[in-house]
């Protein structure tokens, strides 16, 4: 009974299925047929004694306890009836059975069979019946439900549940790519939130995914509703609630299943983007998906547009920086072209058979690439650049653009001096590119002035322009910096190369100073190292100073031959001087190179080993040929600088000589052109003419100023020639020219032809004749120099042939002198005199005939 009280409950509380109804009453049938079964099993061992607690011994044994005085007298009894046929005193067997029958029929059954256990049954049962009567009673409803449902095991039920989920929106129908908004109403008990479970229909596990969103109750209370954006297939969806407690009888709450049916747009399948560059820039076209929403072009570009669509089009169209164009369509396929010119966007928009537009379209960016101005490196020339003789100028350069060039020029202007009062001349050219169409490449060129006719203090200012070829936009121009090309007149030219010679003499005398300093510290170092055995650390601190100052003694030294060097290559530039002048500079480099003598750098090494070894005897010995060399370097620099000067007094010479020739070239010239003119001859002719003379003037002017100043310095060699260049400087040619060419500018100025060929042809011959004079005075101080070389060079014969007497008188004295005279120390003093003396001498006889052949080879040469 419990337990069917049991059952009903469970299932007024947890509804079973049919199934475990059904399994239930299988299960409760089986228990009642085993149970059955096993009370007629145990019945048929009772009837057949089997059973010992109810066997008949086991019974007369408990009865015999309670109404015999021996337990055992009733199981005797028993005995004897079983064996009363085989007794042979039957008499006496019955007669004991029907007393022990009497006695049995007194005995107290409650003693055998005990009641109190029923009694406490009765009471249990009393009280479960009514407890469940009182069940029953408070919970008739649903218990008779729970027994008509156990009653039907097989029928399924459905349970009962607080609320229903209704869908409002139901069957959808969309186009694809739109938002869906679902909702659902809750009948009953208004839930505290929902699960809105959105499934595609084509549902491929692994594929595609369930959408699951949690809704809770809009404003109305009833009304759960939720959006799924951008919807592109189908998608069957519905409200549920899954149950949270354990005794609710319902798994879940949900509402119908309901449907979201989807129209496709026509979509874009595959889309290019093809970039067709400009044709100057020699590029292949690009092709572009539409994965890249950012389009970069050149200016210029063509742009073709093409796409295939999902479906037939009925029309396309794109807008194009605002602005709306058709596109060419044949079935699903569409295109467009158009021509880059600035920054923009474009985006696509289909529209089918049936009406239907493609949603969102992707907008595109349109990027357009600036063609970059060309770039240009001048490697040659220089910003400032010096003209010499062949007056030309070596270009050098490399220019680089994105695609090409289509030209590069050279403008210049050309300024004359500021006291000739005359516009510039401005004019443009063209340098050669080999290739046009090469990104990158080196322009190597010589640009003439030779037919610019370029004047004395004429400066080029001009610069490069290099242009791209970009035909869209028109060429880009690159300009470089300005560049200056100088041509030099006479006077500076010469005035340079007389400040650069400055500077080498004075080199020369600081050397010449640092010599004397540092053979006084060897020659202290010297003393030192006589006074003591070993070397102190002062002195070898002092000898490592000094060895460090011949080092740089010799750094120096090419410092100076570099000087030289570059003073001969701008006399060689600007063809200054003589070819024979001209081979003496470059011998003066070669006798600055030899100045150090080549045993020297092995002096210093001995005297190194002998620092290291602390040996004085070495270190004297070494000190002592270090100081010669010394000795031979200061003497060596003082020839070369008495042969320097005597070279650069004949430069000078020299120079005045090359100026007045040039001077004569150039006035013999003008007069040429003035013999050309006519009274009808264009007034610039006449112009540029007194412009040309007042130069020659001008120079002249200044020819005479350095006459004076020249002979300042030749007066150390040649007096003569000194009082000759004061006396030309005043000579009555020298002023005649002057007064001639003022003659001539005047005669120019007023446009007086013939008056001008006067002056002009008095002063060309005052000119020649102030030339020739300038030749004679050259070829006096070259000769000049010859006398003093011969004048030399007797003195040191005699000096030898002196000292071979000597040597002579000494070897007389000292044949008959016996080896222990007191005279030897003294002849040998006298011998060490000699030694000495014709070192000197054959030092004296190795510099002149270098300076001999110095001077004199060029001639030997020639003759």
């Amino acid at each position: 009974m419990a337990l069917f009280v049991l059952g009903l409950m469970f299932e007024s509380v947890f509804y079973f299925s049919s199934y475990v109804r059904f399994a239930v009453w299988i299960m409760v049938l089986g228990i009642t047929l085993i149970g059955v079964s096993w009370l007629i099993i145990i019945a048929q061992k009772i009837r057949r004694n089997l059973l010992q607690r109810y066997s008949w011994s086991h019974l007369a044994k408990n009865a015999g306890k309670y109404a015999f005085p021996k337990d055992d007298t009733l199981i005797n009894a028993l005995q004897i009836e079983e064996s009363a046929k085989e007794s042979s005193s039957k008499e006496l067997s019955t007669a004991f059975i029907q007393e022990i029958s009497k006695k049995l029929a007194k005995l107290d059954l409650s003693k055998l069979f005990p009641l109190h256990r029923v009694e406490t049954w009765k009471q249990v049962t009393l009280i479960g019946l009514t407890i469940t009567i009182f069940l029953l009673a408070i919970t008739w409803k649903h218990s008779v439900s729970s027994l008509y449902r156990w009653s039907h095991p097989n029928t399924e039920f459905v349970p009962p549940k607080p609320f229903l989920l209704k869908g409002t929106s139901r069957h959808m129908h969309v186009l694809g790519g739109e938002n869906v908004t679902v909702s659902f109403s809750a009948l009953g008990e208004i839930p505290d939130s929902v699960y809105i479970e959105f499934k595609p229909i084509a549902f491929e596990p692994g594929r595609d995914s369930l959408i699951l969103e949690t809704v809770f109750p809009s404003k109305q209370k009833d009304v759960f509703s939720a959006e799924l954006k951008e919807v592109f297939q189908n998608y069957r969806y519905r409200a549920f609630i899954p149950s949270t407690k354990f005794w609710q009888p319902w798994n879940e709450i949900s509402s119908k299943r309901y449907f979201i049916s989807v129209t496709d747009r026509p979509t874009i399948k595959d889309f290019t983007v093809t970039i067709s560059p400009p044709a100057y820039t020699g590029l292949a076209p690009q092709i572009q998906k539409a994965n890249q929403a950012e389009i970069q072009a050149l200016k210029g570009a063509r742009i073709s547009v093409r796409l295939n669509a999902n479906q037939d089009l009925a029309k396309a169209e794109i807008i194009l920086n605002g602005e709306l164009k058709n596109m060419g369509v044949q079935g699903n396929s569409a295109n467009y072209e158009f021509t880059v010119q600035n920054d923009g966007d474009f985006s696509i928009h289909l529209t089918d058979g049936r009406g239907i537009t493609n949603r969102n379209p992707i907008p595109f960016r349109i990027q357009m690439i600036h063609d970059v101005s060309p770039e240009m490196t001048i490697i040659q020339p220089p910003p400032i650049v010096e003209l010499g003789g062949d007056q030309s100028i070596e270009i050098m350069m490399t220019i680089e653009d994105d695609f090409g060039f289509s030209n590069l020029q050279l403008a210049y202007e050309i300024q004359r001096p500021s006291y000739i009062q005359v516009e510039p001349f401005i004019s443009m050219f063209s340098l050669p590119i080999k290739d046009q169409n090469q990104s990158t490449q080196d322009i190597n060129t010589t640009w003439d002035l030779g037919e610019l006719g370029l004047m004395p203090e004429d400066e080029i200012h001009y610069h490069f322009e290099l242009y791209d070829n970009d035909v869209i936009t028109g060429p880009k121009k690159s300009l470089s910096g300005t560049f200056i090309a100088r041509v030099p007149s006479l006077n500076d030219l010469f005035h340079s190369f007389n400040e650069k010679e400055e500077d080498i003499v004075d080199m020369v005398k600081l050397e010449l100073e640092e010599i004397v300093k540092l053979h006084k510290q060897l020659k202290k170092v010297k003393l030192n190292l006589l006074k003591t055995d070993k070397p102190e650390w002062k002195d070898q601190q002092a000898l490592k100073e000094a060895m460090e100052d011949v080092k740089e003694k010799l750094t120096d030294f090419e410092t100076l031959t570099d000087q030289l060097d570059a003073l001969n290559n701008s006399s060689e530039k600007h063809q200054l001087f003589s070819d024979d002048l001209m081979k003496k500079f470059q011998d003066l480099q070669k006798l600055i190179e030899e100045i150090f003598p080549p045993e020297m750098l092995q002096n210093m090494d001995w005297m190194n080993e002998a620092l290291e070894k602390l040996n004085t005897k070495d270190l004297l010995a070494a000190l002592e040929k270090l100081s010669n060399n010394l000795d031979q370097v200061e003497q060596e620099l003082d020839r070369f600088l008495d042969i320097f000067k005597r070279v650069k007094a004949e430069q000078q010479v020299d120079e005045l000589r090359k100026r007045i020739q040039q001077l004569t070239e150039n006035q013999d010239n003008i007069d040429q052109q003035i013999r050309h003119t006519t009274p009808q001859t264009d007034p610039s002719v006449f112009k540029r003419l007194s412009l040309e003379e007042k130069m020659s003037q001008k120079e002249l002017d200044q020819i005479r100023e350095t006459m004076e100043s020249a002979s300042r310095d030749v007066k150390n060699f040649s007096r003569e020639t000194a009082k000759s260049l004061e006396d030309l400087s005043d000579s009555k040619d020298a002023k005649a020219s002057n007064t001639h060419l003022k003659n001539a500018i005047k005669s120019l100025d007023r446009e007086d032809p013939y008056a001008a060929m006067d002056e002009s042809y008095a002063g060309l011959q005052s000119l020649e004749a102030l030339n020739n004079s300038m030749e004679d005075i050259l070829s006096d101080f070259q000769s000049k120099t010859t006398r003093d070389m011969a004048h030399k060079f007797r003195t040191i014969l005699r000096d030898v042939l002196t000292l071979s007497k000597a040597q002579e008188s000494l070897k007389n004295e000292t044949t008959d002198i016996p080896r222990n005279s007191p005279r030897l120390g003294q002849l040998a003093g006298q011998q060490q005199m000699l030694q000495d003396q014709l070192t000197q001498t054959m030092a004296k006889i190795q510099w002149n005939y270098r300076e001999k052949l110095f001077w004199f080879r060029r001639k030997w040469a020639k003759n």
